[in-house]
């Protein structure tokens, strides 16, 4: 994968089945680059200087950490625990907003998630 891809607005297709957000169906591949784009720009926002390349560093490195261990929050989940939204996507939300920077992907999931969590 390059990093153009994971900077599109998702208009590229993908293999539609997998085991890992990289190579899974289309339409979670876009949620993953999305959410990992909202959080690269709200950390330059914060002042992080992050490479242009670290978004595919990270869809590289859950190709790999997928298929031998579950997300924490899918862990947290799975074992009755409540998960870590607020300090994970919300933090993004949060920190977003107080930059201006847009973060409707991770808000969504904010919501959602908390819904499953609390529901």
């Amino acid at each position: 994968m390059d990093e153009a891809r994971v900077q599109r607005d998702g208009s590229d297709h993908r293999r539609e089945l997998g085991s890992s957000a990289h190579d899974g169906p289309p339409a979670t591949q876009r949620l993953v680059e999305q959410v990992l784009a909202e959080a690269i720009a709200v950390g330059r926002a914060e002042g992080a200087r992050l490479p242009d390349s670290l978004a595919v560093q990270i869809m590289q490195a859950l190709e790999v950490s997928t298929s031998t261990a579950p997300n924490s929050m899918h862990a947290d989940r799975l074992a009755g625990r409540r998960m870590e939204i607020e300090a994970r996507n919300g933090a993004i939300v949060r920190i977003g907003a107080r930059h201006g920077v847009p973060t409707p992907v991770n808000a969504l999931l904010v919501d959602l998630l908390f819904s499953v969590d609390h529901g």
